[in-house]
């Protein structure tokens, strides 16, 4: 996929066949709905015009709210999350900033909220 003048809602798997994943009691991903992807629009070759470039790179590839919402509420779905969608997050598994596709579903997982509070908060001493 990688960055898009125009994006759209993608497809995420089916409601209920994600699972969520514990870590030293820490909520993660299911690894076979949330592998990662990659933007193919990032290369070694381009990286200081893409995401080393001076200004920004992020703000100019993240999909609009509209999109991002419906793609949430999507994948809320497929984890079987029925919270407030306010209190969780839906974050990228490979961050924007290290190259990671801004819409594809595949780097894309609603984060439950107490994981999501506790990386607001930043690490733990």
């Amino acid at each position: 996929m990688g960055p898009q003048k125009h994006y759209t809602v993608q497809q995420q798997p089916a409601a209920g066949s994600c699972k969520y994943r514990c870590l030293k009691g820490e909520p993660l991903e299911d690894s076979a709905c949330t592998p990662g992807a990659v933007s193919p629009a990032v290369t070694q070759s381009n990286v200081k015009s893409t995401i080393c470039r001076k200004g920004g790179y992020t703000s100019g590839v993240r999909p609009s709210t509209y999109v991002t919402g419906k793609g949430k509420k999507l994948n809320a779905a497929s984890y079987g999350f029925t919270g407030r969608m306010g209190d969780a997050e839906y974050d990228h598994l490979i961050s924007l900033q290290l190259g990671g596709d801004p819409n594809d579903y595949r780097n894309l997982w609603v984060e439950r909220p107490i994981l999501a509070t506790r990386r607001a908060r930043g690490p733990t001493t």
